[in-house]
């Protein structure tokens, strides 16, 4: 009896801390500027090193029922932080709160509305994940039920504050980590080679139409705010010269560094386009990962 309570009080205070980890990223300092997250970083990176020692140990005293619970527990933590800063968003958005940057109305508790729609984006395909899950025992348990409809509220939340953040690489991460989950949850696999078995012309003409809808969808978006996309573009051309120039070594330099010192030399070659000179900027990241990673470390680090 005291091994079961012991082993069910330990995987408990590690869903708690797993929890406050995960809610790092909606701490606020009113005293700082919004866009100062080295605190933020401090906490996530030693709450991490807390996380994972726990969850070490635990795992080798009792390795099924924390291999059990590990992915409810992370799940479910970020469903009630997404829930959280869904709530944020909507008081923002209506006025009744501020948000943490001039010139937008929706940023949540992060500095900018990009990665605050990055993040509601995260929280959609596990929410829906985890409503679809619990519908399936939605008349066996009050629990469940209860499970369901929480998850279907921050599911449906983070839908909604979607477009007011007018970020686009969150509207396709979103979309398409639903399609996903929906694909896989009903058998789409099966559905499909059913359907295509019995109707393969129809099934032709839908891919074709399916493929066709996608480009006029792209297309759209891409001009729904054209030069913003024209100077991600540019920002990755220079950055991959960067990287050519330190394929494998890298520069181990900040990225702001590397990055203007080579526009200055691409703009003093004169071989540029008034495009390229009217979308160019100095940004502090490459606002792609991978390439700001092996620019900075080279490929031996990246991989």
């Amino acid at each position: 009896m005291i091994q079961h309570i012991l082993k069910y009080s330990l995987v408990g205070m590690g869903a708690v801390l797993i929890f406050l980890w995960l809610g790092v990223v909606c701490l606020e300092d009113k005293n700082l500027p919004a866009n100062e997250l080295a605190g933020q970083w401090t906490w996530f990176c030693g709450g991490g090193f807390v996380v994972a020692c726990y969850g070490v140990i635990t795992y080798g005293c009792y390795p099924t029922i924390w291999q059990q619970c590990l992915t409810k527990i992370v799940s479910w933590s970020l469903i009630l932080w997404g829930i959280y800063e869904g709530v944020d968003g909507f008081l923002q958005v209506y006025g009744y709160s501020m948000s943490n940057h001039s010139l937008y109305a929706l940023t949540g508790t992060f500095y900018n509305p990009r990665p605050y729609s990055g993040y509601l984006a995260m929280i959609c395909p596990i929410a829906l994940y985890e409503y679809l899950s619990l519908d399936k025992k939605h008349s066996q348990s009050l629990a469940a039920r209860a499970g369901s409809y929480m998850a279907l509220f921050a599911f449906l939340l983070c839908l909604c504050l979607l477009p007011s953040g007018m970020s686009r690489s969150a509207w396709l991460a979103a979309a398409g980590s639903i399609l996903f989950v929906l694909f896989f949850h009903f058998n789409g696999v099966k559905r499909m080679a059913s359907y295509y078995r019995a109707h393969r012309r129809c099934t032709v003409g839908m891919a074709i139409a399916l493929v066709g809808a996608v480009i006029i969808i792209g297309y759209g978006i891409f001009y729904l705010k054209k030069d913003s996309a024209n100077g991600r573009l540019f920002m990755w051309k220079i950055t991959c010269q960067v990287i050519a120039e330190a394929p494998w070594s890298g520069h181990w330099e900040s990225f702001p560094k590397i990055y203007g010192e080579a526009q200055e030399k691409y703009f003093a070659t004169g071989n540029y386009t008034e495009e390229e000179e009217r979308v160019a900027g100095s940004p502090e990241y490459a606002f792609n990962e991978y390439l700001q990673l092996i620019a900075e470390k080279g490929l031996l680090f990246f991989v």
